[in-house]
């Protein structure tokens, strides 16, 4: 099996949290086709859970690189910071 990493700066912490639930459910598709999914993200508070809440892939905790992770999000940081 081969492991897919998706590092994203929006994830869901809980089963009724909608933040980055498309990232999950894509990870989801991509599990069904034979990938293992394995998530990086900036969540310091992910329930305290090495697992995403819907569908059970490992999800590391990233530390935050200054603003790129935090606020607005990336995209955005991104776009007024060149």
């Amino acid at each position: 099996m081969t492991t897919l990493l998706c590092a994203t700066t929006s994830y869901p912490r809980e089963l009724s949290d909608p933040s980055g639930r498309f990232v999950a459910e894509l990870n989801a598709l991509y599990a069904e086709e034979g990938f293992a999914p394995e998530v990086i993200c900036p969540r310091p508070a992910l329930l305290n859970e090495a697992r995403c809440p819907l569908y059970g892939f490992p999800v590391h905790q990233a530390r935050s690189f200054g603003g790129l992770f935090g606020g607005v999000g990336a995209p955005d940081y991104l776009q007024a910071h060149p």
